[in-house]
C-alpha cells in the first residue's frame, strides 16, 4: 500500500524529468545507487546528505515503491526511484559527466 505522501517511481519510458543540481535545484551533487535493492543504503546516502539528490535505480518496481514509501515515513525528500536496467541507465541513457557519485 502507498502512502499518501509518497512519490512515484520514475519509469524510464521516453518522457523525461529533468535533474540537475545546476539548473533548478538546490543540490550540489548528484548520486546513483545502482542495483538499490530494498534502499537501505540509498535511504541512509539521503538521510546524511540533504544537499545531494540520490537516484535509486533498480530493475523491481515493487522494491522501488516500498524505497518510496520509506523516504516519505523517514521525510526524506531529496531521493528519487527510477526503475530501469543497469546497462540502459549506464549505457546511454544517462548524459556523460551527470553523475558525481556512482554506489553498485
Amino acid at each position: 500500500m502507498a502512502l499518501k505522501n509518497a512519490k512515484t517511481t520514475n519509469f524510464l519510458t521516453g518522457e523525461y524529468k529533468v535533474i540537475d543540481p545546476k539548473f533548478g535545484g538546490d543540490y550540489k551533487r548528484v548520486e546513483l545507487d545502482l542495483g538499490c535493492g530494498k534502499g537501505g543504503f540509498s535511504l541512509e546516502v539521503a538521510k546524511r546528505n540533504p544537499d545531494s539528490i540520490v537516484l535509486a535505480a533498480d530493475i523491481k518496481a515493487n522494491r522501488l515503491s516500498k524505497i518510496n514509501n520509506k523516504a516519505a515515513v523517514m521525510k526524506v525528500t531529496n531521493l528519487e526511484t527510477l526503475r530501469v536496467m543497469a546497462w540502459d541507465l549506464i549505457g546511454y541513457q544517462l548524459p556523460p559527466n551527470s553523475i558525481d557519485r556512482l554506489h553498485i
